[in-house]
């Protein structure tokens, strides 16, 4: 059995098409649309693969540090508490939650981040609110129905109500003006039509679908009507039927009376829980849960929340089940305090209100550490080499803000290591031509490799090194200073890290740091060897 959407707008008849079309091209018009689409579009495109998932999204992310801290901080919450630990970098965050679950979270931040810049009103931030716990409901409703890759219950929650904040946030006078037409007692779809010409919901497939955003995400959009709800067995039509009653669960907890907010909300757990296997139980654990995790995390994507109406309820109703069960109130406080609290992210760059570089060795190590202890408790269990290796590297360069971090692997063919993986700017094109003979040539790279040593090249410029860096790499690379951590393992060569400034000047590795990024080569060494 199928649901039964309230409207099928795949293909959008007539004048609405025009419609539609007219509003696209109105919001291109913007000059930080474009910007918008292109981010989302390049996120959305990156598809999982066994070898390269964690290297693809980690690169595209670390390219936009805001993103990167916001993304940490998220899945340092109370969200994922389950995992146990921090989690110090994006290529750990996709090891454990998934690249599915990544990539969402990613696209859902960059609508967010976006969105803040235009706060001043009220009208969107309390739909910014609004479409963020939806995504929390959809999440944790998702997860109780046993639906398989839940996260993805969370961008569709989000993105049901796509074109109201799109219609909010480019047009403002006519979200207005339908505003105007709902408080005169005219349903939402009608009044949308009247000033748009199109419905929010197909306004918003429509941005959807230039976005590239996947097909269940796109029906997720679709309306449905309470009556005519019947159960299914396809997951895009369960995750279309999880996002209408989260949508559904934060338009009561919005905008219903506080009299008939309980009753209004048992009418869709009858209505929908059955078709959801959701228990009456399920259904409140599922709700509470949300509840506690929306109140921890709603700061971090609107400030200044707290007139909001939703956010009211949200803890009223939290005060309320506290004064019903006092006992567990001390718990819920500290747990609520420890989410507050970013963990495990202390790099500078990972403020939420700085986007600045650190410079070379002006981080405490903290990034470093925490990256380490990642790596020790992911060598315990089983792990993915490639995987593990991923993490290092991203560790080396969020911890010491280098340029450009390589691993560089034996070839099988012919005496050299080819650059595999890598991040930082200018890194695809390194991937291709950063090739380190293997002889008995007189040059940094070959003594770093022959003699096994540790190398900092603090100025290549310097006259007492320039005439030990090999021809290829100053036609190629040129850094400005670089580190060379050999891999070897029973004397035989295995690989190198490579790690670089771009910036001008003479560079220090303070000795604690450089002692770090040893232990994570030597974390590389034992990796292998246990793989092998």
């Amino acid at each position: 059995m199928t649901l039964a959407p309230a409207k099928q707008h795949d293909t959008v008849p007539g004048h609405h098409t025009e419609a539609l079309e007219s509003l696209l091209q109105r919001m291109q018009t913007k000059g930080d649309f474009p910007a918008l689409s292109q981010s989302i579009d390049t996120i959305n495109q990156l598809v999982s693969t066994s070898d390269e998932s964690i290297q693809t999204l980690s690169s595209a992310l670390l390219k936009d540090f805001a993103l990167t801290n916001k993304v940490l901080r998220l899945v340092n919450s109370a969200t994922y508490s389950r995992f146990g630990g921090t989690i110090s970098t994006i290529s750990r965050a996709v090891m454990i939650l998934g690249f599915n679950a990544v990539r969402s979270l990613a696209i859902t931040l960059t609508l967010f981040e976006h969105m803040q810049r235009n706060t001043q009103s009220v009208q969107l931030k309390e739909n910014m609110l609004a479409a963020y716990f939806t995504g929390i409901l959809a999440f944790r409703i998702a997860a109780a129905s046993g639906i398989p890759d839940s996260e993805e219950g969370f961008i569709c929650g989000v993105f049901h109500r796509l074109g109201r904040l799109m219609a909010i946030y480019y047009f403002h006078e006519e979200s207005l003006a339908i505003d105007m037409r709902l408080q005169q007692n005219e349903t939402e779809d009608k009044a949308s039509r009247a000033v748009l010409g199109v419905s929010f919901e197909e306004f918003g497939i429509g941005v959807a679908r230039q976005w590239h955003l996947p097909e269940k995400i796109v029906n997720s959009i679709q309306c449905i009507d309470g009556p005519r709800i019947q159960k299914s067995a396809n997951q895009g039509d369960k995750l279309r039927l999880v996002a209408n009653l989260a949508t559904a669960l934060c338009r009561v907890a919005s905008e219903c009376p506080a009299e008939r907010k309980d009753a209004e909300i048992e009418k869709l757990r009858r209505e929908f829980g059955t078709h959801l296997s959701l228990g009456k139980t399920q259904f409140s654990d599922a709700l509470d849960d949300s509840i506690g995790q929306f109140l921890a995390e709603s700061e971090m994507f609107v400030a200044e929340s707290d007139k909001s109406p939703l956010l009211g309820f949200i803890k009223q109703r939290q005060i309320s089940r506290c004064e019903d069960a006092p006992a567990a109130l001390p718990d819920t406080a500290t747990n609520m305090e420890k989410t507050l609290i970013p963990t495990g992210v202390a790099d500078p760059r990972a403020s939420p209100v700085s986007d600045t570089v650190a410079v070379p060795g002006a981080d405490d190590g903290a990034v470093l550490a925490a990256g380490i202890q990642d790596i020790t408790n992911a060598l315990v269990g089983d792990y993915n080499l490639n995987d593990l290796l991923c993490i290092i590297l991203e560790t080396m360069y969020r911890g010491m803000g280098f340029s450009q971090v390589l691993l560089c692997t034996r070839d099988l063919r012919l005496p050299e290591l080819r650059a595999r993986l890598g991040f930082g700017t200018e890194t695809e094109n390194l991937l291709k031509y950063f090739h380190v003979p293997i002889g008995q040539a007189h040059d940094v790279f070959q003594l770093s490799l022959n003699k096994n040593a540790d190398i900092f090249i603090a100025n290549t410029r310097s006259d007492s090194v320039i005439n030990r860096i090999p021809a290829w790499y100053r036609d190629k690379v040129n850094a400005t200073a670089f580190l060379l951590l050999p891999i070897v393992i029973k004397n035989k060569i295995f690989g190198l890290f490579y790690a670089s400034y771009d910036q001008t000047g003479d560079f220090v590795i303070e000795p604690h740091l450089l002692q770090m990024l040893k232990t994570l080569r030597n974390q590389a060494i034992l990796a292998i060897r246990q793989q092998s």
